[in-house]
């Protein structure tokens, strides 16, 4: 080959490989200028509160079916609409034959409606439908629940409440007679909503 034909081939995968390149280049530009921002979730309330429990028949070591009793009482700061600014909200829920005991206490299903004071209109109540998951803590039963606000305001809504209810005093009441009939806490409720 010659030195002539071997400057051609040379210069001809040169400008082969500058133009993929510049091509990539391009392409890459445009990917950028093109991809939309990533939206993050913005928090529309936060509610800090306290949860009451009662259970009947009294909670015993090994889980039985019992009926619960929940009552919750929130403090809310709104940092978005429809709610900016404070509020309160209660609510609770009341389960059925649900099989409890103190040693493995936990829910697989959680709906709670929540009626929201310092509102008016037609959406003052929240339904909330998730998953909850009990873990033991520092002596505490902590019980996290993720889900959705299903209807009502911030409907479509994602959030996590958080309920920490001490151990000591049930400890002892889960061995007697009539077991540990009630039981009391703080709750963390979270509402975000996602783009």
């Amino acid at each position: 080959m010659s030195t002539t034909a071997s400057r051609t081939t040379w210069k001809r995968r040169t400008r082969t490989a500058l133009a993929a390149l510049a091509g990539l280049a391009a392409a890459g530009a445009l990917a950028l200028v093109g991809a939309a921002p990533a939206q993050a979730d913005v928090l529309d309330a936060t509610c800090t509160g306290s949860v009451e429990h009662e259970y009947i028949p009294g909670l015993k070591l090994v889980a039985a079916p019992v009926d619960l009793d929940e009552r919750v009482e929130y403090s809310c700061l709104g940092l978005s609409e429809p709610a900016v600014g404070t509020f309160q909200g209660g609510g609770g829920y009341y389960l059925q034959d649900v099989t409890y005991g103190c040693l493995s206490v936990g829910l697989a299903q959680h709906n709670e409606t929540i009626a929201w004071t310092g509102f008016t209109g037609t959406n003052v109540n929240s339904v909330l439908s998730g998953t909850a998951v009990t873990t033991n803590v520092a002596g505490s039963t902590v019980v996290t629940v993720t889900g959705t606000v299903t209807s009502g305001m911030f409907a479509g809504d994602a959030f996590v409440r958080t309920t920490t209810t001490p151990n000591i005093t049930g400890a002892l009441a889960c061995l007697s007679s009539t077991g540990l009939t009630e039981s009391s806490g703080t709750t963390v409720l979270e509402i975000t909503s996602v783009p």
